[in-house]
């Protein structure tokens, strides 16, 4: 006889209120369970635990405070990275706007999602997007830092992450 969903207890779940506090109860229920895996080189798998998660976006909850990102809009464009990803999920969880933009827009329109977007703070992978927001820096002038996932050093309004 083939079973139903209803042969089967239901699985018991905890209301949380915000994605950060999903983050803190399986900190605390499975600190060390991989939550993301992904390759860094050829041949390296990096896991991140629940654990590690939640102390990431801690320190990137206080990284975009120390920039001065309170209540403001946040641009993330790039290739799927876990940098990305990170950034995305910080943002959900602090008390800013996340604006997640294609990163294969045409740059016409990507000025006017990036403009009209009311983003103060972009963060961007690869030297490509980096090197493209210099040198057309004048045409995105809400943008207070420019923050790169391959950046090494500070350089004015670009950052490292």
């Amino acid at each position: 006889m083939r079973k139903t969903t209803c042969d089967y207890p239901w699985n018991e779940s905890v209301k949380t209120d915000s994605l950060y506090e999903m983050i803190c109860l399986a900190e605390k229920e499975v600190p060390d369970r991989a939550v993301f895996k992904y390759r860094q080189g050829k041949d390296n798998i990096i896991e991140v635990s629940n654990k590690e998660l939640r102390k990431s976006v801690d320190a990137m909850y206080l990284a975009l405070d120390m920039i001065g990102a309170n209540e403001s809009h946040i641009t993330v464009i790039g290739p799927s990275s876990y940098k990305w990803l990170l950034t995305y999920i910080s943002v959900l969880c602090s008390e800013n706007v996340v604006v997640p933009v294609d990163k294969d827009l045409p740059d016409a329109d990507l000025a006017y999602v990036i403009n009209h977007s009311d983003s103060e703070y972009l963060f961007c992978a690869t030297k490509k997007y980096e090197e493209f927001f210099k040198e057309h820096r004048d045409e995105y002038p809400n943008i207070k830092k420019f923050i790169s996932f391959d950046k090494e050093e500070d350089e004015g309004d670009f950052l490292s992450f």
